[in-house]
């Protein structure tokens, strides 16, 4: 997706910015055919690599069909494909002792950094809400930032019908 490519090449560019060239970002791009998995990494090398050896891609395969169904749901690639980086990009669980102090921040490639992340919130200014009483991001601690669209959108969720999509 052209798109998805400019926003991506926006993000590293950002994460170069703030980050510097030591910071690791991996762009998961789902690819419906080895052909799109080939192009994406041409460009990745051509665009984003020479940026820092640390701006990586990892290409999964399209979790959007299920062979027993021809429905299609696109958000099956964020998850799936996650799981996949995690499993086949970063070998866990049997590498999680070498990254026991690694913390994941999952973004999508329109989403744009203004400075880099804390850790710890405890004495940030920013509005967010403290529902769990947790304030620092650590092991078996998740955080993540509010969803603003309300959630008038699972009302009308088929989740039996989700359920029956999932890709294996």
């Amino acid at each position: 997706n052209r798109l998805q490519d400019w926003q991506s090449y926006m993000f590293f560019h950002q994460c170069r910015q703030i980050f510097g060239p030591t910071v690791n970002v991996t762009r998961v791009a789902s690819c419906e055919t080895d052909e799109d998995a080939a192009a994406l990494r041409e460009l990745h090398n051509a665009q984003i690599a020479i940026m820092s050896p640390r701006f990586l891609l990892h290409t999964t395969p399209d979790y959007t069909h299920r062979a027993s169904s021809d429905k299609k749901y696109n958000f099956f690639n964020k998850p799936f494909g996650l799981r996949h980086w995690l499993e086949h990009g970063l070998n866990l669980p049997h590498q999680m002792h070498q990254l026991s102090k690694t913390i994941v921040v999952v973004m999508d490639p329109d989403q744009f950094l203004l400075r880099p992340f804390a850790q710890d919130m405890t004495h940030q200014d920013e509005a967010w809400q403290e529902t769990s009483g947790f304030t620092e991001v650590k092991r078996g601690q998740p955080m993540a930032a509010g969803y603003a669209f309300g959630g008038g959108w699972i009302r009308s969720l088929n989740v039996t019908e989700l359920l029956e999509l999932q890709p294996n």
